[in-house]
């Protein structure tokens, strides 16, 4: 038996990002979509800053990746394009579900994890790219 801290258990998450950018009108704009489980949860506002975030549990996985698709159909018709295709990365099991607690780290947390995996920073744009590896 050995001392030391408690194995973290792991689990898969899906994420991608959708920007607006149009010079004209002042829009810089990235909504991502992370999909853990049957967590969705959605990270939004103008590049360069830390955005807003909102989680939902819906009834499964596919449940939440289907809302997840529908919400970035509608993104697409608004003028949104993809910046980061669909991506899969582990995060810690209990980030998901502590995402649904109103004002929660764990948000920033799984969104970190997303550009990580990604390997860009939180106030990257994919033409402007800022990368960390």
């Amino acid at each position: 038996m050995t001392d030391g801290p408690p194995a973290t258990a792991w689990t898969q998450a899906v994420g991608w990002e959708l920007t607006l950018i149009n010079p004209a009108h002042d829009n810089r704009k990235f909504y991502r979509l992370i999909v853990s489980g049957p967590i969705l949860m959605i990270n939004y506002g103008r590049i360069g800053h830390s955005g807003c975030s909102r989680a939902y549990r819906l009834a499964s996985f596919n449940a939440a990746r289907d809302k997840a698709i529908w919400i970035t159909t509608d993104k697409e018709r608004t003028g949104y394009r993809p910046s980061i295709a669909p991506l899969r990365f582990p995060v810690p099991a209990a980030v998901p579900e502590a995402c649904l607690q109103l004002g929660a780290p764990a948000r920033r947390e799984l969104v970190d994890a997303f550009l990580d995996a990604c390997g860009t920073t939180r106030t990257a744009h994919p033409t402007h790219e800022t990368r960390t590896s």
